[in-house]
């Protein structure tokens, strides 16, 4: 029997796959999994802690794996110990074209900007230095800052960036308003600049004007600083990333604690770091050694994913999602969840791309045809423009369970098409949604 429009409106905004979890929505959604770092995170980056250098964190896992969620939880639970905050780079700069240095201004202005918002007063004077040490990397002498008049101060506040008071409520839809507005910053320079050699003791002039703000906030807060810079796993080239992480130690920086997060365009250069580096695997489905091998454990974490949401709607997965009678291991719920690959947020894609399936189908719940057409709309896209380069290294990778160093298959890891699991180590394999294009 079908349903009336309002159930399936109401199911498909259960699973929004753009909803980054925090305060209740979080407490109510998230779903503890295996070999998270967060537990270690939280002892890493504990206050009582202390160590010479604040630590600097690298954060890596795919698109769409949960890291923001998870995050984004680590700063509730460090509030009252921190000063924390949080932005995303998708949000203040154009990602194609930042470099180091435009991240580094984005996380002085950051800091002072979320200041403002928490009622501490940093000294203005701190960001306009700031924005004339930036300057000098091109122009020689800093009046030219003050020559265009650059009210800093204003610009700052067209940043989104959040502080522990915005931590709660609504932050999920701050966020996606965020990502409909224009980019705000931009260090005005160029990344052909930003490799020049000469350019690194400059740099540090800068670094030195962000500790500036940093030590002011500090002090005026009383507690020490720690942030999250999200949305850096999204860079899309090889090059740029490159440089950020690996060419230059300018986010080693900053004399606070720092998380960053790391695009799996540079997983093989993951134990190259300069500084603490943890991953966020997908969720195992199978084992390395057969992938016939059924995960028990990982089903168990995909199938809570889908029903801590259907409970918001006081249903269970049985409402939902035809089962096999004879043979529950082969529902139309375990066939999302393998197609998943065990990456949370395609899977809750092609939860809501089935159900708006079943509903022009006219059905009552999701059936088989439902999920496969779901599946199948998705693998095309997934397996679209694949070389012939990248589909001998996607089957290199399905034998050997490990990405070479190529530019290729750096594109692959980006694009989800390999993908990262763990055992006691990590190891990968092409995604499964592909697999029949193989």
């Amino acid at each position: 029997m079908a349903r009336p429009e309002e159930f399936w409106i109401q199911l498909r905004s259960a699973f929004d796959p753009d909803e980054v979890l925090v305060g209740q929505r979080s407490r109510d959604f998230y779903c503890e999994r295996e070999h998270s770092p967060f537990d270690n995170m939280r002892l890493d980056f504990r206050k009582a802690a202390q160590s010479i250098r604040p630590p600097i964190a690298f954060f890596i896992g795919h698109r769409g794996s949960g890291k923001s969620s998870m995050l984004l939880r680590l700063l509730e639970h460090f509030q009252n110990d921190y000063f924390v905050l949080y932005f995303d780079i998708e949000h203040n700069l154009d990602s194609r074209k930042t470099n180091q240095i435009d991240l580094l201004y984005l996380l002085g202005a950051t800091v002072f900007q979320v200041a403002v918002k928490e009622g501490i007063n940093p000294d203005p004077k701190n960001l306009q230095e700031l924005a004339e040490s930036v300057y000098t990397v091109t122009y020689e002498k800093k009046e030219k800052a003050k020559d265009e008049s650059l009210n800093v101060v204003e610009l700052a506040k067209g940043l989104v960036c959040f502080g522990a008071s915005m931590l709660g409520a609504g932050l999920g839809e701050k966020l996606a308003e965020a990502l409909l507005k224009p980019f705000t910053l931009t260090s005005g320079i160029s990344e052909e600049v930003a490799r020049k050699r000469e350019i690194e003791p400059r740099v540090q002039d800068i670094i030195n004007n962000v500790n500036l703000i940093i030590a002011d906030v500090q002090t005026k807060a009383g507690k020490p600083v720690l942030i999250v810079v999200d949305g850096l796993d999204k860079l899309e080239r090889l090059e740029q990333a490159q440089l950020i992480f690996l060419e230059s130690r300018a986010l080693r920086g900053p004399i606070c604690r720092v998380i960053y997060t790391v695009p799996m365009l540079i997983a093989s250069a993951f134990g190259q770091l300069d500084g603490k580096a943890y991953l966020f695997p997908n969720v195992k489905l199978y084992e390395k050694t057969s992938d016939h091998q059924r995960y028990g454990k990982g089903y168990e974490t995909m199938r809570e994913v889908a029903q801590k949401r259907l409970q918001s709607l006081n249903l269970q997965p049985d409402d939902i999602f035809e089962s096999d009678v004879l043979d529950p291991e082969s529902d139309v719920l375990n066939l999302l969840i393998f197609k998943s690959g065990g990456v949370v947020r395609l899977f809750i894609e092609l939860v809501q791309d089935a159900c708006t399936a079943a509903e022009r189908m006219g059905l009552g719940k999701v059936s088989r045809n439902a999920a496969q057409e779901a599946i199948d709309n998705r693998a095309e896209r997934f397996a679209f423009g694949l070389t012939r380069e990248k589909k001998e290294e996607l089957r290199r990778v399905r034998t050997e369970k490990i990405p070479s160093d190529s530019k290729e298959s750096s594109e692959l890891l980006h694009a989800r098409l390999i993908v990262a699991y763990r055992n006691q180590r990590t190891w990968f394999d092409a995604h499964p949604i592909v697999w029949d294009d193989l």
